[in-house]
Order: C-alpha cells, then sequence, then structure tokens
C-alpha cells in the first residue's frame, strides 16, 4: 500500500515529501529527517512512491539514488527499532507446567489480550516446541491477529552437555538478535531462570503460568516500551 510520495525538486535542490492520506507536504534536503517525518505520520518501509529516472515524463523529478537508497534505510531501521519483541516461552507460561496435557494453552488469551494492548510489538518463540514444530504450526495456536505478529523462531544452539544448559536460552535469543542488527528492545517470558544470567532485567519470569501478576507486569513492560520514537539505536545496538 502506498501511503506516500516523495519527489525531487531539482531547482531548489530538496526532497518534497507529501502524505496522501492527510496531503501534509514536507520540504527537506536530507532524506534521514524526511524519514524520521514519514514514520512520525506513520507511514512505514514499503509505503512510501518515488518516481524512477527510467519512467517517461517524470525522470525530471526522480529522487537521486543515494536518497532513495538513504530514505528507505531509515524508514527500515526506524520500524524495526520501534518493534518490541517479546520472547515467549510454552511450557509454565502459557499453561501451568503440571497442567501441559490437561490444560494445554489455557493462560494464552490472557496473554493475547494484553499483546493486543501494544500493536507495535511482535513475538519471537523460544519454547522447545520450535524443535519439532514448523513456524505456521506454533502460530496456529494464537488467534489469527496475534499470530501474524509471530515474527520467527530463536535459533537452536547445541548442547554438548549439562553444564551447557545453564544460559541456553539467553544464548539462544542473543543469537537471534545478531541476525537482526538494530532490533527494539526485547523481553523474555519465561519460567525457567536457570535458561539465564542470574538477576537478568530482560526476563519476566514465571511462576506457574501467565497469571494476572505476570499479565501486569508485561503490559506495564509493552506500555513503557510500544511508543513511537524516532530515536534508532547506533551501529553497536546503543540508544
Amino acid at each position: 500500500m502506498i501511503c506516500a510520495r516523495v519527489v525531487y525538486d531539482y531547482e531548489r535542490d530538496l526532497l518534497v515529501g507529501t502524505v496522501l492520506a492527510t496531503g501534509a507536504t514536507l520540504e527537506e534536503p536530507d532524506p534521514r529527517r524526511l524519514a524520521d517525518w514519514l514514520f512520525a505520520a506513520g507511514v512505514r518501509h514499503g509505503e512510501v512512491a518515488m518516481p524512477c529516472h527510467w519512467q517517461e515524463g517524470v525522470a525530471d523529478s526522480a529522487p537521486p539514488t543515494g536518497d532513495k537508497i538513504a530514505l528507505n534505510f531509515r524508514l527500515n531501521r526506524l520500524e524495526r527499532a520501534n518493534t518490541p519483541l517479546v520472547f515467549l516461552d510454552f511450557d509454565g507460561v502459557l499453561h501451568p507446567f503440571g497442567d501441559r496435557y490437561t490444560r494445554a494453552f489455557c493462560d494464552l488469551p490472557r496473554l493475547e489480550a494484553v499483546m493486543r494492548g501494544a500493536p507495535r510489538a511482535s513475538i519471537v518463540i523460544t519454547s522447545t516446541q520450535r524443535e519439532h514444530q514448523t513456524l505456521a504450526q506454533l502460530r496456529a495456536r494464537f488467534s489469527p491477529d496475534v499470530a501474524e505478529r509471530v515474527l520467527d523462531v530463536t535459533p537452536v544452539l547445541p548442547l554438548h552437555s549439562a553444564v551447557d544448559l545453564a544460559g541456553s536460552r539467553h544464548r539462544e535469543i542473543l543469537g537471534y538478535l545478531q541476525t537482526r542488527p538494530g532490533s527494539g528492545p526485547w523481553l523474555a517470558v519465561d519460567d525457567d531462570a536457570t535458561l539465564y544470567p542470574a538477576g537478568l532485567p530482560n526476563l519476566l519470569l514465571c511462576e506457574d503460568g501467565f497469571s494476572a501478576r505476570e499479565a501486569a507486569q508485561l503490559a506495564s513492560w509493552l506500555s513503557d516500551h510500544d511508543r513511537l520514537t524516532t530515536d534508532v539505536p547506533d551501529e553497536r545496538g546503543n540508544w
């Protein structure tokens, strides 16, 4: 879907961006600053139309290739930086561990209700069920509107001994994040503290399923992080 149009004014040497829904227009020589403005107006990566030099009749308004690349790159980084990631375990979270066979996913509706209150947040599956189920099968557990926000699964790292188990899920999360530089803030929702470093602030530890207490904690974290900002992390992931 095209939500904005950007052309180049060669006489004044600047870009002109227009949001189609409102008609709002901004003139800006810096493509990155124009991307910030478009993003704040609700325009996302892939939703900007820019004429090409080879198109008949519009060559004189086509932005330079470098400006196109810079604008699209900035929009992509903004979108990823504004996507809080919830790394989600199943057993002990979406149902009490002891009820995993009798009441499987009984707490999923409560988690989905929290996620619906944070429309920019996405889910990455850390559950061991990812080892023998496809992403489509894992998504099928969720309501359709939440399932479409289940982005991926974490990598499965080899465990050579029982010693390797300690902190292993945290290492898998870090492995996933390394493939997505510039990702937004993240929180792991899990019931096993031994799979993470002691005192990790990115862990929401579930006592016996996803109760009202955990729901309130996740809702609070998402409220703090599921907000629109044009700040992005630097190349090392620092904000």
